[in-house]
């Protein structure tokens, strides 16, 4: 090892800026020296490639491939070298004849890769199904790395006076933007047919039938399939199978489903199975697309729960008020509700009177410049009969100093078991009786988490209505808060409801809709919509 170190220290001695080819035969020397020793020769190889400016690049034609589709390559290589460097460069293809690459001449290669891939693109930690909280996974190839490993293009090798560098580079799609310039986004394998639900749960409350939407997508050239839909006991679907066949790839597709709960209706997940002939697939596709980050592929599974519901309401006219993003609007629509999006226009010069209840949208305090203006129309409304129900917000930066009619602060404080028992502080007030009777099971199968953010110092005017707290934690009550003003109600949550009822948690709906008939009067026959 003696030797090594002292070959290592000369050759960072000896280089040089501006001419660092002047260190490729000491760098040689070292792989050379080092061949049966532990040592990274992968970073070894690439500072020879950097050293000598060679450039490869494995470019597919086309940025998704099926399963086991073939794929077709080109690879581009360029040697940088000076002209009069005393150096044999040559490219080696697995199975293929050496290619001499002279100094400043680009070299492209044709080759074809018989299978993309047995394995779909998929995170390895998203690639089998999971419980809360953990990821299950096979084999350690993948430990701690933040995606799975790219799909290779081959073997590829550069010889330097005979030594042979492995060439380690993913294969990449690759393509001009006019505005940004040239775009490079990793190789998808897909399944050859997708099937995509819009929603990750669909809510029943009665057993009227409700059709729903959902999107096939194909990822080869003439992908034919048969779509089998499989719905939990006491579901009927309909219709049960569909014939499908797509001619180009890309091609998308979109098709109905009718759903019936039935009497007998228990809750369970809506699954979409698509058999190709050759394999059955169970894949839906999302793709997440941001210009800071490569274009990120998914696979989950085609499936979607189903609840029936079992949801009195008061009230039928929701306002929404959009903040930093939740699927509350999507959410209540399910269960029956009109909701309408309360732009800036609405608010300031619409009439709110005719809403029984505003929601506002997670974080609108904090990412909203025009909430003082917002606020004192909200609070208008609330003083004239209206049930304002404000979703979390972080405690800091928030545009106005004071949410509530009265004086509250919001602290960091939460509680991130979803199983933590839930007390009742004020087992008697509305919105824990009215139009739903809450209980206890009504907090069973919460996920990610019971409330964040919860409210503090409060003016004695509010009412606190649950406590609750994780193990070892003192307990917390700012998780709901309930106030008269004037003639209507304030309510501010850090319960996750953003969370539980895109989820279909049925407690947390029968809360939700308690909350949001709030200002309605007891004295009122709730219906069942």
């Amino acid at each position: 090892m003696q030797k090594v170190q002292a070959l290592i220290d000369e050759i960072n001695q000896s280089y040089q800026v501006n001419a660092p080819y002047q260190s490729i035969d000491k760098l040689l020397q070292l792989k050379r020296v080092t061949q049966d020793l532990p040592f990274d020769h992968s970073k070894l190889d690439e500072l020879i490639l950097a050293c000598a400016g060679i450039w490869v690049e494995a470019i597919a034609t086309v940025p998704v491939y099926a399963v086991s589709d073939q794929v077709n390559i080109q690879l581009e290589a360029l040697s940088r070298l000076p002209a009069d460097y005393p150096a044999k460069v040559q490219l080696i293809v697995e199975d293929g004849t050496p290619i001499d690459l002279p100094s400043g001449e680009l070299q492209r290669i044709n080759r074809t890769l018989k299978s993309a891939s047995a394995r779909i693109t998929q995170p390895y930690w998203l690639a089998n199904s999971h419980g809360l909280g953990f990821y299950e996974f096979s084999g350690f190839e993948n430990l701690a790395a933040p995606e799975s490993k790219p799909l290779s293009p081959g073997k590829i090798e550069i010889s330097i006076n005979g030594t042979r560098i492995l060439v380690e580079r993913a294969l990449v799609y690759k393509y001009a933007n006019p505005a940004v310039g040239e775009i490079y986004q990793p190789i998808v394998v897909a399944p050859p047919i997708t099937a995509t639900l819009k929603e990750k749960a669909y809510v029943f409350n009665n057993q009227i039938p409700r059709k729903i939407s959902f999107s096939v997508r194909g990822f080869q050239q003439n992908a034919k399939g048969k779509l089998k839909i499989k719905a939990p006991l006491g579901w009927t679907v309909s219709p049960a199978e569909i014939d499908i066949n797509l001619e180009g790839r890309g091609a998308e597709e979109q098709y109905e489903l009718e759903i019936t709960p039935t009497s007998r209706a228990k809750p369970g997940m809506l699954q979409l199975e698509v058999n190709t002939g050759e394999a059955t697939y169970h894949h839906g596709f999302q793709q997440i697309a941001y210009e800071h980050i490569p274009v990120q592929t998914l696979f989950p599974v085609a499936e979607a729960r189903l609840e029936q519901l079992d949801l009195k309401f008061a009230g039928k006219n929701i306002g929404y008020i959009p903040g930093a993003g939740d699927l509350i609007p999507q959410a209540l629509k399910q269960i029956g509700y009109e909701v309408t999006n309360l732009d800036h226009n609405l608010l300031m010069n619409g009439d709110l009177s005719r809403f029984d209840a505003i929601v506002t949208g997670v974080r609108l305090y904090n990412i909203n410049e025009d909430m003082p203006a917002i606020q004192a129309k909200l609070l208008n409304y609330v003083k004239n009969g209206g049930t304002l129900v404000q979703q979390y917000n972080v405690n800091a930066p928030l545009k106005i100093n004071q949410l509530g009619p009265y004086p509250f602060s919001i602290t960091r404080t939460r509680v991130t078991e979803e199983d933590a028992a839930v007390k009742f502080l004020q087992p008697e007030h509305q919105v824990l009786n009215f139009p739903n009777k809450i209980t206890a099971r009504d907090f069973d199968g919460w996920v990610q988490e019971r409330g964040i953010y919860f409210a503090d110092n409060l003016d004695p005017k509010y009412k606190t209505i649950l406590s609750m707290q994780d193990k070892g934690e003192q307990p917390a009550s700012g998780a709901l808060i309930v106030a008269d003003y004037g003639k209507g109600k304030y309510i501010y949550t850090g319960l996750v409801f953003y969370r539980e009822l895109p989820a279909g948690v049925p407690g947390a709906y029968r809360l939700f809709v308690n909350l949001l008939s709030a200002g309605t009067s007891s004295q009122k026959q709730p219906d069942n919509r």
